[in-house]
């Protein structure tokens, strides 16, 4: 599935036919896939100027308040 982007989304593949009780695992399913797609790409090097950003910012911050 893909929205006006091209972005693709996680199908839950939910259907009116399915049981009740098959649901709930296909939701979890879902998520699990949509993680491990996302660690796929997650970049730790961005991951990792944006937490220095936000530590940098708190020191100077307060080095400038005090």
């Amino acid at each position: 599935m893909e929205n006006s982007h091209n972005q693709k989304f996680v199908d839950l593949n939910i259907s009116p036919k399915d049981n009740l009780e098959d649901i709930p695992q296909k939701i979890v399913n879902s998520s699990i896939k949509g993680l491990e797609d996302t660690m796929k790409i997650f970049d730790y090097e961005a991951y990792q100027k944006a937490v220095n950003c936000i530590v940098n910012a708190n020191r100077n911050f307060w080095s400038w308040y005090f």
